[in-house]
This record gives structure tokens, sequence and C-alpha cells, in this order.
């Protein structure tokens, strides 16, 4: 990755490591969906230099960077979420951004669009890639899971008519407090998957749930 004169780099097997552990988030996903969601998914690895976009409060690989660069290897039209992860610290230099992750809903600028997320490496003090994984697991393990609810939960389901757990401002991956959830989070995702929420008024269940999961997903 390059931001001026800055390049990052990471190893294949911390590359692998970091993997892995997007993988076990989508299995979290799949455990939670009623047998909804199966992810098939593609890995391409990117070994030129890409230019990251800083667009004054963030900076991260943007969708125009992914659609010149993978276009001629990609049918966007097949799949519902494009998610990239990008070393941010090497060394000998980082390029700081005040994110863990980020996510963007599908919009259709570009005729077709899935949803897409950011994930950079985040390090812990002086924590090797293992150590920050196995505590990432154990104590804050959302990540890949909030960014791909920030494309399916704050728009894409609410406008196709079901209810959201939602709060003005925050949308609904950040709601989780006005809801009465606190840490871990991960409870907070489960029930948004589950359609398990329950209302303010505490007539009504909200989330997702099987209908929506089985009814309709990006790509279709």
């Amino acid at each position: 990755m390059k931001m001026g004169g800055c390049e990052t780099s990471i190893s294949k097997e911390d590359l692998d490591r970091w993997y892995d552990y997007f993988l076990w988030s989508l299995n979290i996903i799949e455990e939670n969906a009623y047998n909804a969601i199966s992810w098939e998914v593609n890995r391409i690895d990117l070994f030129n230099v890409i230019s990251l976009t800083d667009d004054g409060t963030y900076v991260y690989v943007s969708w125009d960077t992914i659609c010149n660069t993978l276009n001629d290897q990609l049918d966007f039209n097949l799949y519902d979420n494009v998610f990239v992860f990008w070393p941010d610290a090497t060394d000998d230099c980082n390029i700081p951004s005040p994110y863990f992750g980020l996510a963007w809903w599908p919009w259709h600028d570009y005729g077709y669009s899935p949803g897409f997320v950011n994930v950079k490496s985040s390090s812990l003090d002086s924590n090797t890639v293992e150590e920050t994984i196995n505590y990432l697991k154990t104590s804050d393990p959302g990540v890949w899971v909030h960014e791909w609810l920030h494309t399916v939960a704050d728009k894409f389901y609410p406008d196709l008519g079901y209810s959201l757990p939602s709060t003005p401002g925050n949308g609904v991956v950040h709601s989780a407090e006005e809801f009465n959830y606190t840490e871990p989070w991960m409870i907070w995702y489960k029930d948004i998957i589950q359609g398990k929420v329950s209302s303010k008024e505490g007539n009504q269940k909200l989330g997702i749930g099987p209908e929506a999961l089985w009814t309709r997903s990006i790509r279709d």
C-alpha cells in the first residue's frame, strides 16, 4: 500500500493469520443466520503497489481503485460483498487513520455495486499479529461482522421494508447502547442478524431475521 512516501506490506504468514480470522468471523455470521447464509469466498492477493485514498478524514482503499485493479478478474455482479484488508504499517513507516474497519452499503454509481468493506491491520502495543488476533477473538471479535452489518442493516434491508433497530444519527449498527446492549458487542450483532432485538416499547422484535435472509441478498 502507498500513501505519500510510505509504502507498507505484509508477510504471507501474517496475511494468512488475518485471513483465518476473517473466515472465523464469517462463520459466526453463518452460525446465526438460520442456515440462510453459506459464504463462498474468493481470495485475491494483490502484489502490486496500491495507492490509497485520503478523503481528509480517513485513508482507505477506494471502490474506484478496486474496480480499476480487478475489473479484468472479477464480475462484481456475482458477489454480495467485497472485503479489502490492507496493512497500515511496516517497520519504517505507518499510515495512520482513525478506524479499524469502514463499510459502504451498496450503491449504483457503477450500475452495480456489492457491499464494500475496508479493514486495516491493527497492532496492540508490541504484540505480534498472532497475539493481536487472539486478543481480538476473545475480547473484541466483531470488526468483520460489524462492517458486514453496515452493508446490509443500515440501508439494504430497511429499504426492502424490514424493521431494524435504528436511532437518528447512529443508524443501526452504532445504536447498541440505545437498545440497552453493552460490551461484548457480538451479542448485539447476533441479535441484529437473528431479528431478536426488542423494540424500545417492548412490543416488537427488530433486526434482519430469517425471512429477510432467505428472501433477498445484495447480488439478487
